[in-house]
Formats: C-alpha cells, sequence, structure tokens
C-alpha cells in the first residue's frame, strides 16, 4: 500500500520529532506492520477478502494498516483510539498514530470508547475488531504500573472484581447491538499477564449471558484460537 503525500511541512517535523522516541524506533516499522495484519487478515478474518462492502469498526487502530487493508477491498471503516494525550500505550505513539490517521485520510476518533454507549447505530457494522488493544478499553479495570510508564504489558493485570465482570459484560453488549445479523467481533488480546484466564473466563461468560438472555432465539458461536476469540452473531 502507498503513502499519500505529506500533507504539509508541519506534519514531517511532528513525524520527526516523534520518530526520535526509543521506544517508537523499536516498535513501528510500516512494512512489518502491513504483513502482519495481512498474515491477520487471512487468518482470522478471511470474509474482509471474499465479501463486498462491509462496514467495519477497529478498535485502537493505532496507526491504522488495518483499516487501509481493509479500504484496498472496497471496505466502509471506522477507527475509534483513546484520546491522544492520555493514552496507555504513551503519547508518543498516539502522535505517531495520529499523524499517519490524517495522511492516510483515515476515518480514527481519539475520544476514547465509552463502554456502555460507543454512540454507534443499532445493527451498523458487519465486523468489529479489536488487536491488542482491549487493555486501552479497560484500563480502568487493570491493576499495576500503567503501560505507557514502562512500555511492559507483563507488568498489568487485571483487577478481578464484579465491577471488571460488568465492564466486560457491557463492552460485549454494546458490541452485539452494533452488530448486524452474522457480523463478527474479533478479539485479539495479549495473553502474557497471569490473570490472563481471568478475563478469558469473564468474556466468554459474557457473551454466552448476552446470546442466551437478552436476544431471544440467538446466541454468540465462537472459534477458539491460542490469543484469539471470534464470536459470530447469529
Amino acid at each position: 500500500m502507498e503513502l499519500k503525500p505529506i500533507p504539509n511541512e508541519e506534519w514531517r517535523q511532528k513525524f520527526d520529532k516523534v520518530m526520535l522516541d526509543p521506544y517508537i524506533k523499536k516498535k513501528y516499522n510500516r512494512e512489518k506492520r502491513i504483513q502482519d495484519k495481512n498474515q491477520y487478515i487471512s487468518s482470522y478474518l478471511p470474509r474482509i477478502r471474499s465479501e463486498s462492502n462491509l462496514s467495519i469498526l477497529d478498535i485502537g487502530p493505532g496507526p491504522g494498516e488495518f483499516m487501509e487493508i481493509c479500504q484496498e477491498y472496497g471496505h466502509t471503516t471506522k477507527g475509534i483510539d483513546g484520546l491522544i494525550e492520555n493514552c496507555e500505550m504513551g503519547n508518543e505513539y498516539m502522535i505517531l498514530s495520529s499523524l499517519f490517521a490524517e495522511r492516510q485520510e483515515l476515518d480514527i476518533s481519539y475520544t476514547g470508547l465509552n463502554i456502555q454507549d460507543w454512540g454507534y447505530e443499532d445493527s451498523q457494522f458487519d465486523i468489529i475488531n479489536s488487536q491488542g488493544s482491549i487493555e486501552q478499553v479497560f484500563r480502568d479495570y487493570l491493576v499495576g504500573i500503567p503501560h505507557k510508564v514502562h512500555k511492559d504489558c507483563r507488568k498489568l493485570n487485571w483487577r478481578e472484581d464484579d465491577k471488571t465482570e460488568d465492564a466486560i459484560r457491557a463492552f460485549v453488549s454494546e458490541a452485539y447491538r452494533c452488530l448486524k445479523p452474522l457480523g463478527t467481533l474479533c478479539i485479539f488480546a495479549n495473553n502474557n499477564r497471569c490473570n490472563f484466564d481471568y478475563y478469558l473466563n469473564a468474556l466468554l461468560s459474557a457473551c454466552g449471558d448476552i446470546g442466551l438472555s437478552r436476544v431471544q432465539n440467538r446466541k454468540f458461536d465462537r472459534k477458539t484460537f491460542e490469543r484469539l476469540k471470534i464470536f459470530i452473531k447469529v
């Protein structure tokens, strides 16, 4: 995928400055990221390549390569990410992401995701994707030193209490509301926390609750992968 022309000199100066950050230098490699996103789509969301005119929401899109690929296939994409100045990934990463959103003309909102109300219409999306960004959504339900301080997600764990489980259930409920029938919720989460199984079980339980009680005669059919969970609204 080709990069669009640099918008202006201010963009160039901001980019040069943020690329001086050691974490960004280590983390950001556009060519590799595009390759990884293509593999991710092939492995877990092949319908992006086989179907037409899908409506896709990417939660935590970062620099937006997933959205770019989806647009290459003719799909409509939206992205939502944390506040630029208050992101779990760190300010520099969010600045980099917003610069590429501007350059590639991606529809990304940097408002944070209200777990209780995403602000989208009922049955709006065919696919809701979150690849490695679910912790940003649930940052208030993690314990430990914030990721933006040490850039090491292994130093954060899920807070195990009713409020966390209620938040996960609210998130799944909103995802279900925003998905079209046969829509796909794809969550790729980091499993190197010591209590990852707690989060996974809470997520599976929430999906079961939504499917069996909130929506009559409908339930989630799930395919399980090592670090990824796909839920299909049927």
